[in-house]
């Protein structure tokens, strides 16, 4: 009975990875709520399981293993950064955390009329070192899934049959992403999902809304797919070369041969798996991410470095030849250039823009918190605290696109240690177990796991592609499996006999005592995890279907939605001040109404701000919250004066252009004319977002010259596109004079520095006033600089067709052509320049 207990158990854990395995990718990468609640019940079912089996054998066994405390020490820090400390303790640990809170938080608390108490909230205000202790609550919960996934992978299945069935059920899955992928690739637009699902994302490839996290789930596949195939090549080996068999005594040249040439092409199971890596690698390299495709050549070099250990001979090198070159054949099929010209970016220089900004504005975080860090899931609020001007202009950065630094910034040198410690570990086991497993069966399983880990490693220098859930889920089985390869029996290939490893694990029994105690807390620590998923969810769920519900008739269903949102997640402080802007625009309304009660007003009103206190509270870096305190400061009975609050919200977002537009739309409506034009200018200096409305109120109050004086700042483009803005088309040619010359002058005073795009936008403004022959000197100056900007040499071929030049314009076209046969365009022009280049001759 105990036997199939166990036998039981772990089929069913198998099963239960494996689903999480192969669904998880499919809801966009399962990054709502709902999908991560299902997979915290999956990792809920697996411990379950764990328990069941723990109790069966009557004892509790630990793997020794260095990755265990790494993962535990990550999530642990997770939570210690949302206890509350004394001011003083809290100045000890982290005194630069300490002086932030004195500067976003008011020095004496705000007091509201008619003795109405403040809401408290989850985490006292300015007490952890996290800045929103609720964002990093819920990271900690990610962490703690990732190490319980981890534990029971790594206990209940470690046998190379469960890393094999896993490898064979990634292939699969990856096989269907990269058809469903390519089919839709050419089938949609790339800002949407599944066809009809619109995102904020351009870069849309399969079910993934990022390409470079389509690349990442399918690198950490590939290499599970090339430890599949080495693995069964072995075996095919094995049988073929057995004692006493004919090729056996044949010798090893022939030997040699026959496993590895006759196995590959007379096995169904090759060429099936040889077709599928084929698709895999070439639409991989086809979403064009430059990052994919390095991690992959990381994969691939990792391969050849332990080759050249003697811990691999030349078979993995021929799949890799094979699978590339089959792969580059697809990929001319598909059509190879806007592979190329995405990946000609890495050698022009443009590959880290803007990650390099990103980095540059995280450092100063990482120096003012070196030890502890700002806290989980704080680094959105961190960047755009740091951000100075000009840097990643009008983009939001929810993450640093490097593992690396974000894990400093958010965790500072201690989680920074521990996941280099956790990298290291892993390739320390895998390497280990490679070299234990020299002439085994099993040895391409291990080297699949070890590529996968490699090309996640190397990915997570540009990208954030762990944060995904199904990635995570996925790199965090192999990890584990990988980690347990060093307690693998070793099957040989020449000789079919197995040496057995001798377990190395603590086995506690205490009386039964332990398996029991074991048991419990493991389906604690599961019903806590699904809890967890469910609040969340179903946070999510209403949130959602609040914001659907619009007009004054939903009102009470769209308040009473929020307020059970808010009850169920109370450490959100996004949902309290959405709450509390809400309370107080439907106090506004009534208070517009005839006969209304005017103690529902006050009592919505008052409400509201209780919420917007405690949305400020619960994270002081939340700019919208500080600005909302100053809209209604007039409410407060005691407080600091408005402009306090104003002030904190432009420390909070020195570069943020909506902000700043905010700011100077205020100043409008107050009558402060000149301070609307500084901010205005501020925040034009940082983008162009709001552009269109900063145009639309200062043209009918200043004149053109005014404008450019006070409004614009010295950016060349975006003076040439005010100008085209405020007086379009050819009518307003004349009148959009002042604008031209403007941006011709400030790009004359540095004509030596301009770079390919300036160059571009000089010819623009030297075709506007006719000045063609200038022109062209400049859009082929611009054209040889970037060869592969198709827009860029139309414009160069339309004025050469203006100066005459009509040779030049048609080759100009023709080239145009090569790379876009479909442009009906650039069609028509060349055939316009034809007719003309024939009327001359």
């Amino acid at each position: 009975m105990r036997d199939r207990i166990l036998s039981w158990t772990a089929a069913g854990s198998e099963v239960v990875v494996l689903a999480m395995v192969f669904l998880s990718p499919w809801p966009l990468g399962a990054i709502f709520p709902r999908d991560m609640f299902l997979i915290y019940v999956g990792v809920s079912l697996l411990l379950l399981s764990w328990a069941v089996r723990i109790v069966a054998e009557g004892e509790l066994r630990l793997a020794r293993c260095p990755v265990v405390p790494c993962l535990l020490l990550l999530a642990l820090l997770a939570w210690f950064q949302t206890i509350s400390f004394s001011p003083e303790t809290l100045g000890l640990l982290s005194g630069n955390t300490a002086r932030v809170y004195d500067e976003f938080l008011p020095s004496r608390p705000e007091v509201l009329p008619f003795d109405v108490e403040r809401m408290p909230p989850a985490y006292p205000a300015g007490s952890t070192i996290s800045f929103y202790p609720g964002a990093t609550q819920r990271e900690a919960v990610g962490w703690l899934a990732v190490f319980l996934l981890f534990l029971g992978v790594r206990h209940v299945l470690n046998s190379p049959d469960h890393l094999r069935r896993l490898s064979l059920a990634a292939t699969i899955n990856a096989s269907l992403l990269a058809f469903f992928g390519l089919v839709h690739y050419f089938s949609a637009e790339t800002s949407y999902a599944y066809w009809s699902i619109e995102t904020d994302s351009n870069i849309v490839f399969g079910p993934f809304v990022n390409r470079s996290h389509y690349a990442f789930y399918q690198n950490l596949c590939t290499g599970l797919a090339l430890g599949w195939t080495l693995q069964r090549l072995a075996r095919g080996e094995a049988k073929e070369g057995g004692e006493g068999s004919p090729r056996r005594e044949s010798g090893r040249r022939h030997r040699r041969k026959s496993s590895f040439f006759s196995l590959v092409l007379q096995d169904p199971a090759f060429v099936w798996m040889g077709l599928a890596l084929v698709l895999i690698f070439a639409a991989t390299i086809f979403c064009q991410s430059r990052g994919g495709t390095i991690a992959f050549l990381s994969g691939f070099g990792m391969v050849v470095l332990l080759s050249r250990t003697g811990s691999f001979d030349w078979k993995a090198l021929a799949l890799f030849a094979g699978i590339v070159v089959a792969s580059t054949l697809m990929l001319l099929w598909f059509g190879f250039e806007p592979v190329l010209n995405r990946l000609n970016t890495l050698w022009e220089g443009d590959a880290l823009n803007p990650r390099t900004e990103i980095w540059g504005v995280s450092l100063p975080a990482f120096w003012s918190h070196p030890v502890w860090g700002t806290g989980y899931g704080t680094f959105y609020f961190i960047e755009r605290m740091n951000r100075v001007l000009g840097t990643y202009r009008g983009r939001v950065a929810e993450h640093a696109h490097n593992e690396y630094i974000e894990a400093m910034v958010e965790g500072g040198l201690i989680r920074l240690v521990l996941t280099l410690l956790l990298i290291g570990f892993l390739f320390w086991l895998g390497v280990k177990a490679l070299r234990r497993q020299r002439g085994s069966v099993h040895q391409g399983l291990v080297l699949g796991a070890i590529f996968a880990v490699t090309t996640a490693a190397v990915h997570s220098i540009g990208e954030f592609g762990i944060h995904m859930p199904s990635i995570a889920v996925l790199l965090t089985v192999i990890g584990a499996m990988l980690a347990g390869t060093v307690g693998w029996p070793m099957v040989a290939k020449t000789k079919r006999q197995e040496i057995v490893t001798p377990r190395n694990d603590f086995t506690l029994r205490w009386g039964g005592i332990a398996p029991t105690l074991a048991a419990v807390v493991l389906v604690a620590l599961g019903l806590f995890l699904s809890y967890e998923g469910w609040r969340l969810a179903r946070y999510d769920a209403l949130r959602r279907r609040a914001e659907v519900l619009e007009g004054g008739e939903h009102l009470r269903e769209r308040l009473d939605l929020m307020t059970e949102a808010a009850r169920l997640v109370p450490e959100s402080s996004k949902i309290h001040l959405q709450l509390g802007r809400e309370l107080i625009g439907a106090g506004a309304a009534l208070a517009r109404q005839k006969d209304v009660d005017q103690q529902l007003y006050i009592n919505l009103s008052l409400e509201g701000l209780r919420r917007i206190l405690l949305a400020r509270d619960l994270c002081p870096l939340l700019v919208d919250s500080q600005v909302s305190i100053a809209e209604y400061r007039g409410l407060l009975q005691e407080g600091d004066p408005a402009s306090d609050y104003v002030e904190r919200a432009k420390r909070l977002l020195p570069a943020d252009s909506r902000t700043w537009f905010t700011f100077g739309f205020q100043a409008l409506q107050a009558g402060d004319e000149e301070e609307t034009w500084r901010c205005f200018r501020r925040s034009l200096e940082i983008s162009g977002d709001s552009q269109k409305r900063i145009l639309e109120l200062s043209k009918g109050r200043l004149s053109s010259e005014a404008i450019l004086e006070k409004v614009l700042p010295e950016n060349p483009q975006l003076i040439f596109s005010a100008g085209r803005s405020i007086h379009p088309g050819p009518k307003g040619r004349d009148a959009r004079g002042p604008y031209v010359e403007r941006a011709l002058e400030l790009l004359e005073e540095r004509d030596g520095e301009l770079t390919e795009a300036e160059l571009f936008l000089k010819g623009n403004l030297l075709e506007e006033r006719e000045r063609y022959e200038e022109a062209r000197v400049v859009y082929q100056r611009a054209v040889i600089k970037r060869p592969t900007k198709h827009d860029w040499r139309y414009r160069y071929a339309e004025v050469l067709f203006e100066l005459g030049d009509y040779r030049k314009a048609v080759r100009e076209a023709e080239i145009i052509l090569v790379a876009r046969p479909r442009d009906k365009r650039v069609k028509s022009f060349l055939e316009k320049a034809s007719r003309r280049l024939a009327e001359t001759k």
